[in-house]
């Protein structure tokens, strides 16, 4: 015999409605949690006079870089480019750029926890970084 559902069940005023609005809150908790798994976004844009071709970020300690964020895409002058921040990442990070014609730039214990936008600025020869 399977078990009663919790409004077929007698006494404690359980009935149908009750059970399918607990179902609802249930969902929409899940819901919430699964899409909150990403704090926020942090925007790339270029104005370094030249194409970005690839973009790397990694935790400040780790040794290696991992997956150029870009993979096929770049991020052209005057472009902009997202990415989805994890809300586990972590609080310091490096970051690597690599500009067309301009090579590569580095940049390390960057303190992502308030960051929304980095800006990649041409410098005479050389590529800085203004963060917000």
């Amino acid at each position: 015999m399977l078990p009663a559902l919790p409004w077929q069940q007698g006494g404690g005023g359980y009935n149908k409605l009750n059970y399918i609005r607990s179902l609802f809150l249930a969902f929409v908790l899940i819901l919430g949690i699964s899409t909150s798994a990403y704090a926020r976004t942090l925007e790339f844009v270029n104005y370094t006079g030249s194409t970005i071709t690839q973009l790397y970020i990694s935790n400040n300690n780790a040794s290696g870089w991992g997956s150029d964020l870009l993979g096929s895409s770049v991020i052209k002058t005057n472009g902009t480019y997202s990415i989805n921040i994890p809300s586990n990442a972590p609080t310091y990070i490096k970051i690597k750029v690599v500009v067309s014609g301009r090579g590569e730039w580095y940049w390390s214990n960057v303190n992502l926890s308030s960051l929304w936008r980095i800006t990649f600025l041409n410098n005479g020869s050389k590529v800085r970084a203004n963060w917000n």
